[in-house]
């Protein structure tokens, strides 16, 4: 049985707005020969119900990261890395996107590059990716600043 098949329309959206939040997707360099760069579709969290929910859900590993420091939780890491299973979630979870949306249509073009091309379009997407990556890094610092001020004043 796919895994699409038992989830809820609310349960995708649910899903969607969490990896909205909380996801991430990017183009890693690995040390593969014949293969540069990879996709990787990522979650985390410190929640490890919701985690081990999303798991249950759409597949794929969950690593358990221990903080050295005594105050941090503990972080779980949810990663996609099969090609298919990749697709399968970005189909399913994009009508419900909205941030990760340019970031997706990155990944799927990224895939849709025969396994063993010799062309340098990978080395664009990746720093096309790292591109829409850092923009929205920014975005972000931009606005806990702004709240920073905001609560100063």
């Amino acid at each position: 049985m796919l895994v699409e098949n038992i989830l809820l329309e609310r349960e995708i959206a649910y899903t969607a707005g969490f990896f909205d939040g909380e996801g991430c997707v990017s183009i890693c360099k690995c040390v593969v020969e014949n293969q540069p760069y990879r996709i990787l579709i990522q979650l985390t969290n410190t929640n490890k119900l919701v985690m081990d929910w999303i798991h249950s859900k759409i597949g794929g590993s969950i690593r358990t990261l221990k903080h050295r420091h005594g105050n941090w939780r503990t972080t779980y890491v949810l990663t996609l890395t099969a090609r298919d299973k990749m697709l399968w979630f970005m189909d399913l979870v994009y009508p419900f996107c909205i941030v990760k949306k340019s970031q997706m249509d990155v990944a799927r073009e990224f895939l849709s590059i025969p396994k063993y091309s010799r062309s340098n379009r990978r080395l664009e997407l990746q720093e096309q990716m790292k591109a829409l990556n850092w923009r929205f890094r920014k975005k972000e610092s931009v606005v806990n600043e702004q709240r920073v001020e905001h609560v100063n004043n």
